[in-house]
Parts: C-alpha cells; structure tokens; sequence
C-alpha cells in the first residue's frame, strides 16, 4: 500500500441559554468525529536514507494495508443551572455526560525479510469505549454575624466512569514497498485482551468564606468515598476496591489599600488511580499536601493579577 495517509476532524459546539427572573438554565453540547487519524507507521534506514538492493523508496510510500484505519467519536452534553431563592440562600447544579468511541487498526514494518525486497508486517488494534458521568450540586448562604461576612457552600458530587478496551496484535503478509505487492491484505489477530474498568466517586463538601474588614479567611472540609473496580475478560480476573478520604483547605489573606495581598494557604488532596499497577493490582488513590505563602498584586481600578508564591 502506497497511498498517502490524511487527517479529517469535524465537530459541532451548539449552546442555548435561557433566563427566567432569578432563574438561569445553560445547555451545551459538543459533538466531533474524527474519520481518520493520519499516517503513524514508519520506513526502514535501509531503503529510505541507504538503497536497499540499489533502490530507494519514496517518502509517499505507505507500508500499511487497506484495512488500516482510525476513527473516534466523542458527544459531550452539560448543563448549568442556577437559582436565587432570596437575598440570602442560592442553588447551584451542573453536570455533564461524556461518550467517546474510539477504533484502531494499524500494519506496519518491521524490517526486511532477509535480503529481499519483502517487507516484514505487524499488526496492532483497539477498539475502546469511554462513558462519563459528573454533577456538582450545591447551596449557597450570603449572610453576616455582626462584623462578619459569610459565603457558606454546602455541595455533593457524584462521578462515574467506565471504559471497555479491546486491544489486539498479530502479523500481515509481507510487502514489497517498490511495487506494492502482498500475498494477501488483512491482518491476523495472535494475541487479543479485553478490560473493563469502572469508577465511582461521591463527595460531600463544606465551605466558608469569611471577610472582617480587610481580612479573608476560607476554611473547608470534604470527604470522598472512591470505589475502582477492573474486570479482565481474557484472564478471568476481578478486582475492585473502596476507598474514603477527608481532606480540607485553610487560607488566610490580608487585602491592603494599595493592591498588595500577602497571602498564607494550606491544602490537601486526593487522586484516583485510574489505571492498575504492573502486576494488574488497583492502586489506592494519591493524597497530596501543600503549604503555600505569596503575595498577591492587584492594580487598584484594575482587572489584572500578579502573584508571586513559595510552595
């Protein structure tokens, strides 16, 4: 096969919006499909740079096989939905769904058979399935206790993920790049394995944030509970397991006249693994911890931000 590989992406961003009193609703979409990938295989030195049998082969020269191919679809649907039930209490939610389809099939050289004018094929595939969940719901209190002012959040997350892969390898006949000869087209499989991974996580949160004269202090708490859980269709095998996590985020900021804000923060973090260590076990989640302390500068009657940090 000697024809020139191309790349093609078309997708669509539609959005509508509507707004009734205190009442605002935002859906978006996003959809693309990508028909083909590009070229990814490569040629031998022995041939390209250095004749082969005193002939060189073009740079157009693709050494893959008609039945080579790569597509992916992905749709992404959100919304945004806010609310205002008075001078003090507001809703927030916002969620979204995330399907992708994505498919591979690739021949490629490895190398020359012998001394002859035979290319050397391989093959590798997938075919991989993504489904993705996420929403943010939370209420919001705007209220002061004397001198005091506050932003209480109270909120709830919930995510959810699933992806199926199917990966595949095996041989195809030889090729002779200089005419494009094949005993035949196609691939065979010798090795294939299919994997099933989901993930849950569901998060509770509690947030204040606090302003006394030109003092601002946010405190907040979470907790998370994550649950990963892999299935290997070809093996046989299961695993799965939960885990629950409370973090929280302290900051304390001192906003002077002059646009200076020097700053002092402290924060934890937790980060699913979402894929299995090297012997196919589940790995726990990553936690972090950071200290931070900056200054941050705000031009007076300025929309613009500097900030300089120690982590």
């Amino acid at each position: 096969m000697t024809t020139p590989a191309k790349s093609v992406t078309p997708f669509r961003r539609p959005c509508s919006g509507s707004r009734i009193a205190d009442t605002s609703l935002l859906l978006r979409a996003y959809l693309q499909k990508d028909p083909s990938g590009g070229y990814h295989g490569s040629l031998p030195l022995d041939g390209t740079r250095y004749a082969h049998n005193g002939r060189k082969l073009s740079t157009s020269t693709n050494e893959g096989d008609p039945s080579d191919g790569y597509q992916r679809r992905e749709q992404i649907y959100s919304y945004e939905f806010n609310h205002q039930f008075s001078d003090v209490w507001s809703a927030y939610s916002a969620g979204s769904y995330t399907h992708t389809n994505v498919s591979l099939d690739q021949v490629y050289q490895v190398g020359w058979v012998d001394d002859s004018n035979m290319l050397s094929r391989g093959y590798s595939g997938s075919r991989g399935s993504l489904d993705a969940w996420s929403t943010d719901n939370r209420l919001r209190a705007d209220f002061n206790t004397g001198e005091l002012a506050h932003t209480l959040i109270l909120g709830a997350e919930y995510h959810r993920f699933r992806n199926d892969l199917w990966t595949g390898a095996g041989s195809a006949s030889p090729l002779d790049p200089f005419s494009g000869y094949t005993a035949q087209t196609g691939h065979t499989v010798t090795y294939s394995d299919n994997n099933n991974r989901r993930y849950y996580q569901t998060g509770l949160y509690l947030q204040d944030e606090m302003v006394w004269n030109r003092w601002h202090l946010d405190l907040s708490g979470r907790y998370d509970r994550i649950v990963s859980q892999q299935v290997s269709d070809t093996f046989g095998t299961s695993s799965r397991r939960s885990d629950d996590h409370i973090s929280g985020r302290a900051s304390l900021l001192y906003a002077l006249e002059n646009g200076l804000s020097p700053y002092l923060s402290y924060s934890q973090a937790i980060t699913p693994a979402m894929l299995p260590g090297a012997d196919g076990t589940l790995l726990k989640p990553t936690t972090a911890e950071q200290v931070e302390a900056g200054l941050k500068f705000q031009p007076p009657g300025s929309a613009d931000m500097y900030s300089i940090a120690y982590l």
